[in-house]
């Protein structure tokens, strides 16, 4: 699959995956410039396209300067390149960023 074939789209993904999960197909279909609805879960995310959805348990995320996440972000790294967009909430840095907070919601004090 090429850019051209799914850039400005949306795509819809269902069946059983065989190489690859969910999270890696969504993943690799936003790096190349498609809209994905719906959460991703991977180790590390690029995103060029659209993303309307949240980002969860990411060891990295690399937004691109053509990017854009409507939804939050939870991951050990973030990189933002100029240009990009994004609307909703990030955690980053933390020790535990890229793993669920089940207890404080992923939110952080900075005072512990």
């Amino acid at each position: 699959m090429k850019a051209k074939d799914v850039a400005g789209k949306t795509v819809v993904i269902t069946g059983k995956f065989t190489k690859v999960d969910r999270a890696g197909a969504e993943a690799a279909l936003a790096q190349l410039g498609a809209k994905v609805t719906g959460s991703v879960r991977a180790g590390s995310v690029v995103i060029a396209g659209d993303l309307e959805g949240n980002i969860e348990q990411a060891k990295r995320v690399d937004l691109q300067q053509k990017g854009s996440i409507t939804g939050d972000v939870n991951a050990g790294s973030l990189t933002v390149a100029a240009g990009a967009r994004m609307r909703g909430q990030a955690v980053f840095g933390w020790e535990d960023s890229g793993k669920s907070d089940k207890k404080t919601g992923g939110k952080h004090d900075s005072a512990s």
